[in-house]
């Protein structure tokens, strides 16, 4: 995973202790992250699950439409 981190104090040793202070805080919500992550499971993606979505989600139609007629034929579970 990469993380980045943006501050803007010219001060060298107090920008050095920001820079470090960030990265600390960086790993703990990276940490916390992962454990979430880990422990969610995804819910099955289809076109009738009443969502409601706007012409830029058209990819995810496309997507879930090619994916079920490929259920639908047998070749993908």
């Amino acid at each position: 995973m990469y993380v980045r981190y943006y501050h803007t104090t010219r001060t060298p040793i107090l920008r050095q202790l920001m820079g470090w202070g960030g990265s600390l805080a960086n790993l703990v919500v990276e940490r916390q992250d992962r454990r979430v992550v880990n422990t969610q499971r995804p819910t099955r993606s289809d076109l009738n699950i009443s969502e409601i979505l706007i012409q830029g989600d058209q990819p995810i139609v496309t997507y879930r439409k090619r994916r079920r007629m490929l259920i639908e034929e047998g070749t993908l579970e």
